[in-house]
């Protein structure tokens, strides 16, 4: 077989177990996970090296309709995902709770159209296992239905080589790898430790808080056998910011120590991390704001 090279996007709904999906597919945590939605802001890379093929997913944010610039730019950078694609993995959780919005994903790889596979995700979920069914159902009656994979977590090994060959009969032949072939990702150690942050924000501040965070790095030093980060956590609302340091100092300190852990077990290095928090009360409608926290788009990224 000749070498074959290409862009799988990862599209679907927020919360539809996208960044999961990936991180197994890696082996590696690149895509930050939590259970509220939305966590992914940015399209993440993950590169699948096999000796006749080099996959390279990105996974996309999950489409939204909001239409503060945040939001706005989410939309746009899962758009652009697809269109950047060579192939889509189309996300299709069963613990969806309206069909319409599984069929608009649908819709959305079949007016692409470029070839994709549906994962029909989350499928150790017993109590929704009757939806399984009525999910192919829905792609069977498409005019060319798609090669369907089944996904949990619990049986990852098995979906994935499943899912391995026919992404492969898809994949585009190449001269050679767009990427490194011992790369697993393009992501910066600083990028991704910002995200890890951010992450624990999620895991550990309830309600509408973790929706208007974002995370700056100030200071990221490598040296032997540790990394010394300072971090800002900078939030939308002045009345979130008593809540992000918690009593005492204690919720500043549990997200703190959850990221260190994190990014150590990433790194395989000690890591010393600092974090303060800010209040910008614009950041979320602010373009220049969304920039400098790294919410650009393709465009305006090839732009500079």
């Amino acid at each position: 077989m000749n070498y074959r090279a290409g862009y799988v996007g990862i599209v679907g709904w927020p919360n539809s177990g996208k960044s999961t999906f990936l991180n197994s597919i890696i082996k590696e945590k690149i895509s930050i996970v939590s259970d509220k939605p939305q966590t992914t802001r940015r399209r993440v890379i993950g590169i699948d090296n096999h000796e006749e093929s080099q996959i390279v997913y990105l996974d996309a944010p999950g489409f939204v309709y909001r239409q503060d610039e945040l939001n706005k730019y989410l939309s746009y950078e899962a758009d652009s995902v697809i269109q950047d694609s060579d192939i889509l993995v189309v996300m299709l959780s069963i613990d969806t709770e309206k069909k319409e919005e599984l069929e608009t994903i649908i819709n959305k790889a079949v007016e692409s159209r470029k070839p994709w596979v549906a994962v029909i995700a989350k499928t150790d979920l017993l109590q929704f296992s009757s939806r399984i069914q009525k999910i192919k159902d829905i792609l069977s009656e498409l005019k060319n239905p798609p090669a369907v994979v089944e996904y949990s977590q619990k049986e990852k090994g098995k979906h994935l080589a499943d899912l391995y060959a026919k992404v492969l009969h898809f994949l585009p032949a190449s001269k050679k790898p767009f990427y490194d072939e011992e790369l697993y990702t393009p992501h910066s150690v600083r990028e991704i430790s910002a995200e890890m942050i951010r992450e624990k924000c999620f895991q550990n501040l309830k309600m509408e808080v973790p929706y208007g965070v974002a995370v700056e790095i100030q200071k990221f030093t490598e040296e032997p056998g540790i990394n010394k980060i300072s971090a800002i956590i900078v939030s939308g609302r002045e009345s979130h910011k008593s809540i992000i340091i918690g009593k005492g100092g204690e919720m500043i300190k549990k997200i703190g120590t959850d990221a260190r852990k994190e990014i150590e077990d990433f790194t395989s290095k000690k890591c010393f991390l600092e974090l303060h928090v800010k209040i910008d009360e614009n950041w979320m409608n602010s373009k220049r704001k969304l920039k400098e926290f790294g919410y650009e788009t393709k465009a305006e990224i090839e732009k500079k």
